[in-house]
């Protein structure tokens, strides 16, 4: 073989100049994708890198060229699919004309740079060293790869706008490289180390020389216009011929080979025709080449006339040899007659040289990894997202028929072994095997739980025993009882000593009974009461849970836990004693040898086969977090996107990547399958060991030590539950008799001093009573002595006149008091009705004391107030009252509260001194009026009073009835309002009137226009009267009149339609209280009241807790 190779052709590369992607690419981001471009400068600058390295002079017909135009070609195919409608200007230069061609398409870009990536193949290909079998393989590969880049042009750019992209020039390219490609091939085969058969030889020499001679007309036309050199046309027509003789040369050897020296010689003959012909063609070839190419051919190699003549010249003289053998061969031997030419069988072509598609050659793994990432990788298009959306939901399928199928079959494996208590239960029989009764003596110690109990329990009785807290409840139970009973029998006591005085003075007696104002404090005592009863049951109830479980709860309590381990050690004693033999005692009995060696088998068949259903689980498990783990990664987004611009592509996409995943699935599907087996398995051999004779004998046994260990636990439950439930109970009940003794401690504090008040106006009531009746009875017998004087003067007369006529009667003595209903001195404390002859409306306010109700005022005969004269001031004053009579004289106030003066405060109720007059007078609460009347009408300072010394100040009145209603209004608001009950006639008359109306009695004194500044108004109607708290309250404005018949200034809180008393001569006139007389001892503002350090109303009693305690 010849070792001279043939020149090969290689496509000259396409130029172009620099351009920029950056302002179409940001434009297109911000519209289309409507994100910052100024966020993907970077890259925008690596595709313009990536165009210049590829393109401009870094670029050649070398490997690194090569892989520069892989790379960009790759990108420009990335690019397309997130920015196709990016338009940049790209001026392309024809490869065959040099006429430079520009156009705004990015698919004009990808068929120029194809087209280099195309040349440079062919380039490397003709420019291997073919004397290697690596270089032959090197060449034979890059003209299939160039082949099938000139393909995808022709296939895909059926408009080009360049000569060198046309179909007609392109088509010739491919038929070049493909024939190369083959040429190629046949050097290989030609060497004599591969030995190849010469019929192989000749049909692939056949394919050689058919496919140069396909495009010897095409050349011939591309080379007449201009387009291709003219020394294609030889070097084609030369290759061609030269192929035709190869081939036929080949063959005539196979035919020498097989004995057919005719067809051989024949064959020779046509071999050496055809030799003799591409040698001409080569020697034209050489001229033309010479001549065309004297500067070098861009499409050539420079030996390029040299070695196809060299070629074709070696290839004659071995033709011409082996023609002159085989004839002389046939001429001395064979014989043979030579066939011609027409009658030889043509010889079949064998095709080699196939294009490589571009999408086979960028599917290798090294030109993907010299194509990289793809620069935009970060900007994916809203269509990629949606398919990337259906993907992983058809994921999300996968992977919950998956885990549905797995959590089913665990479910089945818990199932079969809840269903047969393993492996709890084979604990029994291995006690059994192993002859012993291990399980069984630990059922004789208390479990943890039980210990647990018991700590609890004695940490509770070191903390406070329940002993104690029954003893304090009963404490707290028996001294709320006794208070309530104490404050009861306080209020009867008063309520019974106000009604013996009341019989005992009759209508002189003017304290109010007290049912009025603690009837809210009785029905609290009784909502107490009610309360205490409910929570003695409550109480029964949590005793009788205590003595049940007191036992029970020792046992509990014992520090050193030998009570709890006895119990449960007697228990199974117990056990043992009511059974004929126990576990042990099986032990003694002379087993069959066989039977336990067939339930030691049974039992060892089990504990593998839980043990092997526990590595299928697990194994099952971690295939499906493998699958888990696998589909989370799964990310076909780039594959997506590369397959953007097929057509319903998702469905068919999407099975082909989820069938990677079927592996997983399979081995799913495998361990269900062994663990259905081994479940099976498992229950056949649990069968036979439970319906086995030993088996049976065992459960019972261990059934009944089992119950009764249960039993002792719920015993020790129970007593522990009652515990926490006394000790709870017991707290709530302490709490509640606490709160409820609180309660009843105020009620006895408010009522004790209610009930102090009370006996201070009492002993101030029988004084005035006392000094009353005395008076009365001196009237009485001196109106008796001027009568029977009078009647003894008269006495001749009246026996001239009416000598039949008896003595003159008395005069009738005052009338008696009248009541609704009689006084019951026994009862507690009835609520008695106001008195039926007398007016008790709005002109008649009561206070804490009934006002007496007489018809004429009272005589002097004694001081009412002359026991409370130390009330009057620290020092009192024995000076006569017309020496401390100064400046104008102005009428005298009724009492102490009329709110015209001040009196200095009793230091026996007051440490201090008093306080100074408040801006505003305050109110009186309403519900005063209608109860009580503190400043009677009648009490009016007496002549005897008068001359006795200043007035003294009465006893504060009694508190109001404590209402819940009123204490939470004034806690509320201390400006609040007291609402009153008088008629709405009063406001109308008050208002029409300058003053207080008329006093109710007979004998009362014309009204007399009032002096002084109003201290408090009162609006008798249905609305709120004006209270303020913290301060004093002050009597009604006082309507000063001058009593004519003892010279007195009287003042009155209301009017009465009765004609004013006759004068009496009795009651002389008194200089010393005319009109503008002012006393001495006049008051501004009411004085501090001892009994309540606060003014305001005591606050109502605490209601009782309502229900038991426990709610």
């Amino acid at each position: 073989m010849s070792t001279v190779q043939a020149p090969l052709l290689w496509v000259p590369l396409k130029t172009t100049s620099d351009v920029s992607y950056a302002p179409s690419i940001r434009q297109t981001i911000i519209q289309t994708y409507q994100e910052s471009a100024d966020s993907y400068k970077e890259e925008i600058a690596a595709l313009d890198r990536c165009r210049q390295d590829a393109l401009r002079g870094s670029a050649g017909s070398d490997i690194t060229g090569r892989d520069l135009l892989y790379k960009y070609f790759g990108q420009l195919e990335l690019l397309e699919l997130r920015f196709p409608e990016v338009r940049v200007p790209f001026p392309w230069k024809d490869a065959f004309t040099d006429k430079e061609i520009s156009q705004l398409s990015l698919a004009y870009e990808k068929a120029s740079v194809i087209f280099n990536i195309a040349a440079t193949l062919s380039s490397l290909a003709a420019q291997q060293n073919r004397t290697s079998t690596e270089g032959i393989r090197r060449a034979f590969h890059n003209f299939r790869c160039a082949a099938g880049m000139f393909t995808y042009i022709n296939d895909n750019f059926l408009h080009a706008p360049s000569t060198d992209l046309s179909r007609e020039v392109v088509k010739v390219l491919v038929q070049l490289m493909i024939a190369q490609a083959t040429e190629v091939f046949v050097e290989r085969m030609t060497e004599e180390k591969e030995k190849k058969p010469f019929g192989l030889r000749a049909r692939v020499s056949t394919q050689a020389a058919f496919l140069y001679g396909s495009v010897i007309e095409d050349v011939k036309e591309l080379v007449n216009k201009g387009i291709f050199e003219r020394s294609w046309t030889w070097l084609v027509q030369c290759k061609h011929k030269y192929f035709v003789s190869l081939a036929q040369y080949q063959r005539s050897l196979a035919d020498s080979a097989s004995s057919k020296h005719g067809d051989a010689l024949a064959r020779l003959q046509i071999a050496e025709t055809a030799a003799k012909e591409a040698s001409r063609f080569a020697t034209s070839f050489s001229t033309s080449f010479t001549t065309a190419s004297s500067a070098g051919s861009a499409t050539l190699p420079s030996d390029a006339a040299t070695s196809l003549l060299d070629l074709t010249r070696t290839h004659l003289a071995l033709c011409n040899e082996a023609k002159v053998s085989e004839q002389r061969d046939n001429d001395l031997i064979y014989h043979e007659a030579l066939p011609s030419e027409a009658a030889l069988p043509p010889i079949e072509k064998s095709s080699v040289g196939e294009p490589i598609a571009i999408q086979e050659v960028y599917g290798a793994p090294e030109v993907q990894k010299v194509v990289g990432q793809d620069i935009f990788v970060r900007l994916v298009p809203l269509s990629v997202h949606q398919s990337s959306s259906l993907y992983s939901e058809e994921k999300a399928k996968l992977i919950r028929t998956e885990g549905e199928r797995c959590e089913t079959a665990d479910t089945e494996l818990v199932t079969a072994l809840e269903f047969a208590g393993l492996p709890t239960s084979l604990d029994k029989f291995n006690d059994f095997v192993n002859n012993g009764s291990t399980r069984l003596s630990e059922m004789t110690e208390p479990p943890n739980q039980v210990l647990e109990w018991a700590e609890a329990v004695q940490h509770a009785k070191e903390v406070k025993p329940i002993e104690k807290m029954w003893d304090e409840l009963t404490g707290l139970r028996n001294k709320v009882h006794h208070d309530l009973d104490s404050i009861e029998q306080k209020l009867d006591t008063d309520a019974r000593d106000c009604e013996q005085m009341r019989v005992k003075y009759d209508h002189l007696w003017e304290q109010q009974p007290s049912s009025n104002f603690t009837k809210a404090w009785r029905q609290s005592l009784k909502s107490h009461r009610e309360a205490l009863e409910e929570a003695r049951k409550s109480d029964q109830q949590i005793d009788e849970i205590w003595q049940s479980a007191k036992t029970d709860l020792g046992i509990l309590a014992d520090p050193t836990r030998q009570s709890v381990r006895r119990l449960f050690t007697e228990n199974m004693q117990h056990r043992d004693n009511s059974n004929a033999n126990s576990l042990l005692d099986m032990l003694d009995v002379n087993d069959d040898e066989s039977e336990m060696s067939q339930m030691k088998n049974m039992i060892t068949a089990i504990q593998e086969n839980i043990s092997r259903l526990q590595a299928i689980k697990k194994e099952r498990n971690g295939v499906l977090q493998d699958l888990k783990e696998r589909i989370q990664a799964d990310d076909i987004s780039q594959l997506l996107i590369l397959n953007r611009k097929a057509q319903n592509i998702e469905p068919a996409l999407f099975a082909a990547e989820l069938e990677k995943f079927q592996a997983h699935s399979g081995r799913i599907s495998a361990t269900i399958h062994l663990q259905t087996t081994a479940i099976q398995e498992l229950t056949a051999h649990y069968k036979s060991l439970v319906d086995s004779r030993r088996g049976k004998d065992i459960q019972e046994r261990w059934t009944n030590a089992s119950k009764r260990m249960a039993q002792a636990t719920n015993r020790l439950q129970a007593a522990y539950q009652s515990h926490e439930e006394v000790r709870s109970a017991l707290l709530k009940g302490i709490h509640f008799y606490r709160e409820t003794q609180t309660a009843v401690i105020e009620i006895q504090r408010q009522a004790e001093s209610f009930l102090s008040n009370r006996v201070a106006e009492r002993m101030r009531m029988v004084t005035q009573a006392e000094a009353k009746s005395d008076r009365k009875d001196a009237n009485r017998g001196q109106a008796h002595n001027l009568d029977h004087q009078m009647a003894r003067m008269n006495l001749a007369n009246s026996s001239l006149s009416s000598p039949a006529s008896g003595p003159v009667p008395p005069p009738l003595p005052p009338p008696p008091r009248q009541w609704q209903q009689p006084v019951n001195s026994s009862s507690p404390g009835p609520p008695y009705q106001t008195f039926s002859p007398y007016s008790t409306g709005s002109d008649r306010t009561s206070a804490s004391a009934t006002q007496a109700h007489y018809s004429s005022p009272s005589p002097p005969s004694a001081d009412p107030y002359a026991s409370l004269a130390s009330f009057g001031s620290i020092n009192p004053s024995t000076t006569p009252v017309s020496q401390n009579l100064s400046g104008p004289v102005h009428p005298q106030v009724s009492h102490q509260y009329s709110g015209q003066a001040q009196a200095s405060i009793p230091q026996q109720y007051s440490g201090q001194a008093p306080p100074p007059p408040p801006s505003a007078p305050p109110q009186r609460p309403a519900q005063f009026h209608h109860q009580h009347n503190a400043f009677p009408a009648n009490a009016q300072y007496d002549p005897v009073a008068a001359s006795a010394g200043p007035p003294k100040p009465a006893l504060p009145p009694p508190p109001p009835p404590v209402t819940y209603q009123s204490a939470v209004a004034q806690a509320q608001n201390p400006n609040s309002s007291w609402t009153s009950s008088q008629p709405s006639e009063a406001l109308h008359h008050h208002a029409q009137q300058p003053g207080p109306s008329p006093m109710h009695y007979p004998s009362a004194p014309q009204p007399r226009p009032p002096v002084g500044p109003l201290t408090s108004h009162y609006h008798q109607n249905s609305t709120a009267q004006t209270y303020v708290p913290n301060h004093q309250f002050s009597a009604p404005t006082v309507q000063a009149y001058h009593d004519p018949r003892n010279g007195m200034s009287y003042g009155s809180a209301t009017q009465s339609p009765q004609p004013p008393p006759k004068s009496d001569p009795i009651y002389p006139n008194h200089g010393g209280w005319q009109q503008g007389q002012q006393h001495p001892n006049s008051y501004t503002t009411a004085p501090h009241n001892s009994y309540y350090p606060n003014p305001a109303p005591p606050p109502p009693p605490p209601p009782p807790p309502h229900g038991s305690r426990y709610q």
